[in-house]
């Protein structure tokens, strides 16, 4: 994506880091060369703020290996079925 000048991603970044969170950013057409994880991480929370082909084809169980146990996932654009990461044991919320 070669314009990013409309995303909010970055204000969101910027408000949680400032809110004292640890924040790693994923977009697999900004920064493709990062993982989502090395798997040395499990995160507290997972925000999925843009609805890319490649986040809507992952499984609640894709995210929850990314998460630690209980894990929070938000999901900005309600992608995803809440009772599949329920099931895995994740904490759904959505708009």
């Amino acid at each position: 994506i070669p314009d990013r000048r409309n995303s909010k991603v970055d204000d969101v970044v910027v408000t949680l880091k400032n809110a004292g969170c640890t924040v790693e950013a994923h977009d697999p057409y900004w920064n493709n060369q990062a993982r989502l994880t090395d798997g040395s991480l499990q995160w507290a929370a997972i925000i999925l703020l843009v609805p890319h082909r490649e986040y809507r084809a992952m499984t609640a169980q894709d995210f929850a290996r990314l998460g630690q146990p209980g894990c929070v996932f938000f999901d900005l654009k309600s992608l995803h079925d809440p009772a599949d990461f329920r099931k895995a044991g994740m904490t759904y919320l959505a708009l």
